[in-house]
C-alpha cells in the first residue's frame, strides 16, 4: 500500500486486531516533507513500532524534514502514527509505502523443474 498524507493537528492512526493478524514481513518507507526545521517531538506525529511480545515500543521514527526512513518489520511487528496535538502550527506531508517481503513458499511456487 502507499499514499501521501497531509498530517495536521488531530491526526493519528490506530492498530486493529483484524488488520494486524497474519501480516507478512514488510518494508515501511516514509518520506517527510515541508516540516518546520525546529520540529518538536512533543507535538507527536512520530511513527511508533510495537510488537505483541514487548510492552515498550521497538522503534520510534520521528518526522524529519526531507528525510527518507526505511523500517523492516516482521509479521508480529506493527507501526502506527502517534497523535499529533494542537502545537503543530502547519501540516506537513508524509509519502509512505509498504513493500511486502516474499516468503520462501512463494519462491517455491514460481520455480519450475525441467
Amino acid at each position: 500500500s502507499s499514499g501521501i498524507n497531509a498530517e495536521y493537528g488531530g491526526y493519528y492512526s490506530l492498530l486493529c486486531d483484524q488488520e494486524v493478524a497474519n501480516l507478512p514481513d514488510r518494508l515501511h518507507i516514509f518520506f517527510h516533507a515541508d516540516l518546520y526545521p525546529e520540529y518538536d517531538v512533543d507535538v507527536g506525529g512520530y511513527v511508533s513500532f510495537v510488537s505483541h511480545a514487548d510492552e515498550e515500543p521497538l522503534l520510534v521514527v520521528p518526522p524529519q524534514n526531507n528525510t527518507l526512513s526505511l523500517v523492516f518489520t516482521r509479521s508480529d511487528e506493527f507501526g502506527f502514527t502517534k497523535y499529533i496535538n494542537s502545537k503543530l502550527e502547519k501540516p506537513y506531508y508524509c509519502i509512505n509505502a509498504q513493500l511486502v517481503a516474499r516468503s520462501s513458499h512463494d519462491d517455491k511456487d514460481h520455480t519450475q523443474k525441467s
